[in-house]
């Protein structure tokens, strides 16, 4: 939110379309350097905090650029049926996204061993 008034000044005075694809070009850096850390094993916490919150200030770049780009793009009888179709497609996501999370394989109990499929470990028994 602290962000969101500069970047509207930003996308006014220097080309909406640079910064959408400065902010693109920054969320799949992050994306790319996140994936490769993880997977290598080297991502400690604060390092993903720290990846998350630079690609973080980047974002509303493209959220609210590529909005303001409708007028361009559609002509002016159109604008209403755009921005309905876009707040749709907004409260769409909003909707079905967050309850369909858990129905992802990497969220689902099921990829997750159980306690009784990790082996047991072998004591002695005393006497």
């Amino acid at each position: 939110m602290v962000v969101s008034p500069i970047a509207g000044a930003l996308l006014d005075r220097h080309g909406r379309v640079r910064l959408i694809i400065l902010d693109y070009f920054v969320a799949s850096t992050s994306l790319l350097l996140v994936a490769t850390l993880s997977f290598a094993g080297e991502l400690p916490a604060w390092l993903l905090v720290a990846i998350t919150t630079v690609a973080s200030f980047t974002g509303p770049l493209s959220s609210s650029g590529l909005r303001s780009l409708f007028p361009l793009l559609v002509p002016e009888p159109l604008w209403e049926r755009v921005n309905a179709v876009d707040s749709n497609g907004w409260v769409l996501a909003t909707v079905v996204g967050a309850p369909s999370a858990p129905s992802s394989p990497r969220c689902s109990a099921s990829s997750r061993p159980s306690r009784s499929s990790r082996p047991a470990t072998s004591r002695p028994l005393s006497s």
